[in-house]
């Protein structure tokens, strides 16, 4: 009987710690600029499952530099919708990777 109990101790502590992870990650490709000029405008333009979002911020970790890189570029994302957003169409880009799968070849510089 002490076995069956500490073995539904360790059962239910593990589930107890299991943290389940509801980011999933979507291709998407970011086509540009928005440079129109009202109070919610700005930011950079991103399609993702046919969808045009619009993000301000890159996740600090990324070392993509979006002025400098050609357009449009094919991304892998984590995202959430911003909550804050003015207009509706914003998004929290969590992680980024550029996607190089046969869609976007790499450019080489010499």
């Amino acid at each position: 009987m002490k076995k069956l109990i500490i073995i539904c101790c360790i059962l239910l502590l593990t589930l107890i710690a299991c943290k389940k992870d509801n980011h999933l990650m979507y291709e998407g490709k970011i086509t540009g600029f928005d440079a129109s000029k009202c109070m919610c405008c700005g930011g950079w333009f991103i399609e993702i499952n046919n969808t045009t979002f619009r993000f301000y911020n890159l996740p600090e970790n990324s070392n993509l530099d979006l002025w400098n890189e050609p357009l449009p570029i094919y991304v892998e994302v984590v995202w959430k919708k911003d909550e804050k957003g003015c207009l509706g169409d914003e998004i929290i880009i969590e992680y980024i990777n550029i996607d190089f799968h046969g869609k976007q070849p790499p450019v080489f510089y010499e």
